[in-house]
This record gives structure tokens, sequence and C-alpha cells, in this order.
């Protein structure tokens, strides 16, 4: 009878999590609905264990839980040059197993709540969160004859300056060879910020040669 209990709370935690994981697949990320049950019954079996056998600290394993599911979320993450991906999935893993954990334990009502708040904030804040432009930082570089190197840099960072876009001089490059300078600078900026107005203004300047933007 113990154990039907105790199955029951798997059960409950296997629920729970498919909640969560319905919502990652849904919107296609790496970690979808088997992943996130997988973890979240899991979990609550690990802590269910330390009810059915005796002399078994449930602090404990809740603490290799955590740690183990780290391992697993970290997974899920890529990283690029200017990006990275991944991470919001990651603490959904997380997420779902202390789900799992607090099901495992017999904590309903925190259980419940908890899974309720993860869609709450990966649904009504992700529609908030494509409402609200981010600041994006893309690199700028400029090659100039090394005549103009200082009355371009001063020039090009009032002009930047100017349009309201906030720049940092990353450094410069000497080519002996070509006697040309090459000049970089770090732009943070919205998003969804049209940059070529500024940037024809710091094309037309003199000795500049070549411009470009990443990204």
């Amino acid at each position: 009878m113990v154990e039907l209990e105790l199955l029951g709370r798997v059960l409950i935690a296997a629920g729970l999590s498919g909640v969560i994981g319905v919502e990652r697949e849904f919107h296609g990320r790496p970690a979808g609905l088997r992943t996130h049950i997988l973890v979240g019954s899991g979990a609550a079996l690990a802590m269910v264990s330390a009810t059915a056998l005796a002399g078994i600290d449930s602090a404990r394993i809740a603490a290799g839980i955590i740690t183990g599911i780290g391992f697993l979320g970290a997974g899920t993450i890529m990283r690029g040059e200017n990006w990275v991906r991944g991470l919001t999935t990651a603490a959904s893993v997380w997420f779902v197993a202390t789900v799992g954990i607090l099901a495992g334990d017999g904590l309903w009502v925190l259980a419940t709540g908890g899974t309720a708040l993860g869609l709450i904030v990966l649904e009504a804040v992700d529609y908030l969160e494509h409402r609200i432009t981010s600041t994006v930082a893309r690199m700028l570089t400029i090659v100039v004859s090394a005549a103009a190197r200082t009355a371009v840099c001063d020039a090009a960072r009032a002009r930047l300056r100017d349009a309201g876009i906030r720049v940092n001089t990353v450094g410069w490059g000497w080519n002996q060879t070509t006697a040309q300078v090459t000049l970089r600078f770090q732009l943070h900026l919205r998003e969804d910020e049209d940059l070529t107005p500024v940037l024809e203004k710091i094309a037309a300047l003199s000795g500049v040669n070549t411009i470009e933007l990443d990204g």
C-alpha cells in the first residue's frame, strides 16, 4: 500500500513535468515532452526511494539530483560568437527536476504551484519579451589611410554618439604593406535600429576606404 502511494507521487510528478514539456515541445525546443517527463519522474523516483528505504537521507538525494541535472541541462546550451541559445530549455529541465523533488516528497501544493509559475514564466513572460526591444552588441570595422586614422576615429565616434549609439573603441591594426589602418568599434544599440544613415556619413569621411558591420 505504501509503495502504491509513492507511485502516485511519481505519476503526479510525471504529469506536472509533462505540462512544462508540452510547452517546450510546442516551441520546438531540444528538450521536449519526453525529456521533461523523464527528468521530473526520475527526480520523484529518487526522492520516494528515501521514504521506501530506511537510512537514506532525502536532503542528500535532492542535492545530488540538482547537481546531476545541471550537467544534463548544460548539454542543451549552444554558444556562438555573439549569441547563446538553449538557456531557457536548460532552466526548464532543472525546473522540472525541482518539481519532481517536491512531488516525490509529497509537497503537492508547492509542486503544483511551481508548475503553474513555470508556465506563466514560459508563456506570459515570453509574450512580453517579444515586445521589448533588446540591446545588441555589433562590431564596426573601418579601414582608413594611416594619415587619417585619428581624424576618422574621432569623427566616427562623434557621429555614432550623435545617433544615440553607445560606442567603445576596441582597437586598431596597422598594415605596413598597404599603409592602411583598421579601426574596430563595438556598438551597443537597439536590435531593430537602422544604422544605414550614420554608416553612410562615416563612409563619406575623408580617408575612409572600406567600412563593415558584422551581423
